[in-house]
């Protein structure tokens, strides 16, 4: 019987641009936009110019391989670890339902800068893109358990994600991928105590993943061999990690229902646990002009996830605040509109008016929402948060989102995907540069080489 490295290793070298649906190809142009969008807006990020000054000056030179954001070029493994590492700094990049984690900050850097080592086509970096999610289904056996527990699955679906997107470009053969996901026995297993506590080791999470699928994809076609049973032996990746669904659920849909369509594209530049709180607010503001001095307490209810990840109301850094569900509520009430990456600057960390409106946000725990928060059939894939806003003079006012923006069954538009990179994007690029990555982006498909869009990833 073949094993869970086999089955993937085949299905997804074997797998060809033809074989994709078309709202698969167009899934994966909207994800290599939004994914290069969020590195190029944590690319200026303390945490990231620190990783960036301690590769460049641990290494000689003669790189050739580039640095999204920037003018330096490094080796190939060093570039994938620091443009995966920029792409989820700001805590923008997308979610999947299905198998937790962020893939698109780890797939596309992987899949970009191996494409742009091999002179790769448009189609090969879509097709990797792919590849790269179908490969994340090696984390749904522990989603969302782990979560629970406290694995953050970022690393572990991003590892056997970037290892596909490489290995894909790479062509590597059924017998090589196979080895190249076994190989990445040496995935790197992440907890989420830096996102509760704090530092900047949580940026450092999907750099340090793509890295290593990459290097596993890479040594594979040197003819390093991987474990056969890697996940399912006795000894494996599920056992250890105490996975609480049968293995074989990896397959499930396999060929029918691709992973990619089940990530959410982020408007709000936050934990993603903190969005159905941050909706259900915006929904509150546009209904009703909110007064701070007239609110008594704002009750939030919501699964066990987020409750587990809430931060305090007054938070101590960026970091914090990205998953402080009272600091995103407070903010979006008083400023009626999405949450921004300026947002989590120190001055409005700071903010008097905010601080003093988020400790009035009380976040409870429901757990049968917990039971609504898996995908069907065991749930209803629903995100819930319930806001409740009771004001001095006894009126109240509340919302439920099960659905936040970005969500499969919510999705952004194209155009408000592109507005997303651009405030991101101009960070670092020229307006025209923008426009012209999207203008590529529409029509990768047909380019026969992607060096067009990496030499547009410099500083203008």
């Amino acid at each position: 019987m073949a094993t869970l490295t086999e089955v993937m290793g085949e299905f997804i070298a074997q797998l060809r641009f033809e074989d994709l649906p078309d709202d698969i190809v167009e899934r994966a142009r909207l994800t290599l936009l939004d994914s290069i969008g969020c590195a190029l807006g944590g690319s200026r990020q303390k945490s990231i110019l620190i990783l960036e000054d301690f590769i460049l000056s641990s290494r000689e030179g003669g790189g050739r391989i580039s640095i999204f954001g920037s003018k330096n070029k490094t080796y190939l493994t060093d570039a994938i670890l620091l443009n995966a590492s920029m792409a989820d700094a700001l805590e923008f990049s997308d979610v999947n339902k299905l198998a937790g984690g962020h893939p698109g900050c780890m797939v596309v850097p992987a899949a970009l800068n191996v494409a742009e080592d091999c002179g790769a086509s448009g189609k090969d970096l879509l097709l990797a893109i792919v590849s790269g999610y179908e490969a994340h289904r090696l984390a749904i056996p522990l989603y969302p358990q782990a979560f629970r527990d406290g694995l953050h699955l970022v690393m572990f679906g991003g590892t056997f994600g970037s290892c596909a997107a490489a290995g894909k470009t790479l062509k590597l053969g059924p017998q090589e991928m196979s080895h190249a996901l076994g190989i990445c026995a040496v995935v790197p297993v992440a907890p989420f105590e830096p996102c509760r506590v704090g530092g900047y080791t949580k940026d450092l999470y999907t750099g340090w993943a793509a890295m290593t699928g990459t290097f596993s994809a890479l040594l594979a076609k040197k003819g390093f061999t991987g474990t056969a049973t890697l996940f399912e032996g006795e000894l494996g990746l599920y056992r250890v990690l105490r996975a609480q669904k049968d293995p074989s659920t990896a397959l499930e849909g396999l060929r029918s229902e691709w992973i990619i369509r089940k990530s959410c594209i982020k408007p709000h530049a936050s934990c993603r646990f903190t969005h159905s709180s941050a909706d259900a607010a915006l929904a509150i503001a546009q209904e009703k002009e909110i007064f701070a001095n007239e609110i008594e307490r704002i009750k939030v209810t919501t699964d066990t996830i987020p409750y587990q990840l809430n931060r305090g109301p007054a938070p101590k850094d960026a970091i914090d605040a990205r998953f402080s569900i009272p600091f995103v509520v407070a903010t979006v009430l008083l400023k009626q509109r999405f949450i921004e990456i300026d947002d989590f600057d120190d001055s409005n960390i700071q903010d008097e008016a905010i601080t003093n409106l988020a400790k009035k946000v009380e976040v409870h725990l429901d757990k049968d929402l917990d039971i609504m928060y898996h995908e069907p059939p065991a749930g209803k894939g629903f995100r819930t948060a319930i806001i409740e806003i009771r004001f001095k003079d006894g009126t109240r006012i509340s919302k439920r989102v099960d659905y936040p923006k970005g969500d499969p069954n919510n999705p952004v538009s194209w155009e408000e995907a592109e507005d997303k990179f651009r405030i991101q994007a101009q960070r670092v690029l020229s307006t025209r540069q923008a426009d012209r990555i999207i203008d590529l982006i529409h029509n990768v498909d047909e380019l026969d080489h992607i060096d067009i869009i990496i030499s547009l990833l410099k500083p203008a």
